[in-house]
C-alpha cells in the first residue's frame, strides 16, 4: 500500500467513525484533541479523566450508553488499556468495538503509535500526495 492509498484509507475510517456518532473512548486529552483536528465530532470519553477503566465502564452504563468505539493507542500501554476495556465494558452491558482501533493501527503502524500523532502523520502523507489531473 502506498502513502496515498494509506491516507485515503485513514480518511475513510475516520469519516465512517464520525458518521456512526457513537461514543469513542480514548486514553487522554491529546487523543481527543487529535480527533477534533481530524474532523471527528462524535462524543469522546477519556479513560484518563474517568480515573480508571472500571469507573469509566460503570459511568457509561449509568448514562445509558450501550455501544462504544475503543480507539486507544496501539503501543504496549494502549494494548493493555484495550484489553481492560474489552473486559470491563461488556461486564457493564456495553458492546466494545475494537475494529476501528485495529484498522487505524494497521494503516498507521509504520508512522505512529498513538492517536495523538495521527494529525501529523496524516499531514506528512498528504504532503507526498501526487496532484490529480483532470
Amino acid at each position: 500500500m502506498n502513502d496515498e492509498e494509506r491516507l485515503e484509507a485513514l480518511e475513510k475510517v475516520l469519516s465512517a467513525l464520525d458518521e456512526r456518532d457513537e461514543t469513542i473512548i480514548v486514553e487522554g486529552q491529546r487523543d481527543e484533541a487529535a480527533l477534533r483536528v481530524l474532523g471527528v465530532g462524535a462524543p469522546v470519553v477519556q479513560v484518563q479523566t474517568a480515573r480508571g477503566v472500571t469507573r469509566l465502564a460503570e459511568r457509561l452504563a449509568r448514562a445509558g450508553i450501550r455501544r462504544v468505539v475503543v480507539l486507544v493507542d496501539w503501543d504496549r500501554t494502549g494494548g493493555r488499556v484495550a484489553r481492560l476495556l474489552a473486559d470491563a465494558l461488556p461486564a457493564n452491558g456495553i458492546a466494545a468495538d475494537l475494529a476501528c482501533r485495529r484498522e487505524v493501527a494497521r494503516l498507521a503502524k509504520k508512522g505512529t503509535r498513538a492517536v495523538e500523532e495521527l494529525p501529523a502523520f496524516m499531514a506528512a502523507l498528504e504532503a507526498t500526495r501526487r496532484p490529480r489531473h483532470g
